[in-house]
């Protein structure tokens, strides 16, 4: 058997965006924007960066803050889930259906309706036979 002859070495180019290509101008910047805009957060540096033509992706940004002890930006203000129901209450409606035997061991179901800011309930209806007509 005839050895192939080797194939001669490729040269290829230093990448130029990820951890190999991350300089310390670009973590500066990374540094820089966090501390000059703390309400920033990773994907906003990425896109600012980017303006400025360095190409990074938001977990190398990440790394490099949290290396730096620079946490993520802080939440948005905003309601908590109590409040945003609150607030919400007077559009809200709940649905559901609930069943009944009687004493004759026949099986009702009943469709029902509950106003969340007034908590009053709606009855719909009542049928032995629930079909897609009644729901």
């Amino acid at each position: 058997m005839a050895s192939s002859p080797r194939a001669a070495p490729v040269d290829l180019p230093t990448p130029t965006t990820g951890a190999t290509a991350a300089s310390s101008g670009h973590r500066r910047a990374h540094r820089r924007l966090s501390r000059e805009n703390p309400r920033w957060g990773y994907l906003r540096i990425v896109g600012e960066l980017k303006k400025l033509g360095i190409a990074v992706s938001k977990g190398s940004v990440a790394n490099v803050l949290r290396r730096n002890g620079l946490p993520p930006a802080p939440r948005r203000a905003g309601p908590t889930w109590n409040e945003f129901l609150r607030a919400q209450a007077k559009g809200v409606l709940a649905t559901d259906f609930f069943t009944v035997d009687s004493v004759l061991l026949r099986r009702y179901y009943v469709l029902f309706v509950i106003e969340v800011e007034r908590r009053v309930v709606h009855l719909l209806g009542v049928t032995t036979n629930p079909d897609n007509l009644w729901v």
